[in-house]
């Protein structure tokens, strides 16, 4: 009666350790992408370099887990869908890919990446809001901040809601990212409006000057200025009143198929003075 009673045991002891079947879901892991929206209109700017800085999340969107928003003081992370990278992280990449392709130039990094020597433009996004909503909809709600050495030219709300074409997570994803791809654009309408780069796009063709004051050079820079842009009613090219006073040397400058930025960095570079790119002009201001 032995035998039996240690093979009874052994089953019940085989069958305790039976693992049971588990229901665990491994995640889907999602990443957002370059995305263009169809908005006709011609931003080339070769010749910019631009740097998006590290983005800005709330705290509730700092998390790899999707959110959904119900409710103005309600959300609901999915545990079954995740970023694949931390969500500032895929903002600025995305972005700094979308305004390359709208600007038409490779001359640009975002973070991680480290800002580049001589980059005309820094891009500061602050979100405020970027998830699934009420109503099939999502939302991105963000504060733009252009920076030009560390001094902020230009500053802009932006607000955008996408209703969602389908019932997959993947919907959910494409239309944050035509989000991203409108918020884009506006960054990109935004430089290009800007003093530095009218003046970066614009061809100063042939200048020859012997002995021309700065007041002289002004005026003719503005000249330039004004055969080339519309802008030429609200963009000036000025001399600071802290120069007014000092007795400069005459400049004397030949060149030809330079842009007027080039051409206004020359004249900054012979007479050692500063260059000030303000939202609504660019001011020769005091001695380096």
């Amino acid at each position: 009666m032995k035998i039996p009673v240690i093979a009874l045991f052994i089953i019940f002891y085989a069958c305790s350790c039976v693992i049971p079947e588990s229901n665990h879901v491994e995640p889907q892991y999602h990443l957002l992408t370059k995305t263009l929206s169809d908005e006709n209109q011609t931003l080339a700017m070769p010749a910019v370099s631009f740097h998006v800085r590290e983005v800005n999340v709330p705290p509730y969107l700092d998390d790899n887990r999707l959110v959904n928003r119900p409710g103005n003081s309600s959300i609901k992370y999915l545990e079954n869908h995740r970023w694949g990278e931390p969500l500032g992280e895929g903002i600025s990449r995305v972005i700094g890919l979308n305004l390359s392709s709208i600007l038409n130039t490779l001359d640009y990094s975002s973070y991680p990446q480290r800002l580049k020597a001589g980059c005309h433009y820094e891009v500061a996004v602050s979100v405020q809001r970027f998830e699934k909503a009420e109503n099939e909809q999502v939302k991105l709600s963000a504060i733009i901040e252009i920076f030009h050495r560390n001094r902020i030219v230009r500053q802009v709300q932006f607000y955008k809601s996408i209703s969602i074409k389908g019932r997959n997570i993947s919907d959910e994803i494409d239309a944050l990212t035509f989000a991203l791809s409108s918020a884009s654009f506006q960054i990109a309408k935004t430089i290009y409006s800007l003093p530095m780069s009218l003046a970066l796009r614009i061809d100063a063709g042939e200048v020859i000057w012997e002995d021309s004051t700065l007041v002289q050079v002004t005026k003719l820079l503005n000249e330039i200025l004004a055969n080339h842009s519309k802008q030429e009613n609200t963009i000036k090219i000025s001399m600071g009143n802290n120069l007014t006073n000092h007795q400069l040397p005459l400049i004397s400058l030949h060149s030809q198929n330079k842009s007027l930025y080039e051409v206004i960095n020359q004249v900054r570079d012979n007479l050692g003075i500063t260059v000030d790119y303000t939202p609504s002009g660019i001011i020769f201001s005091s001695l380096q």
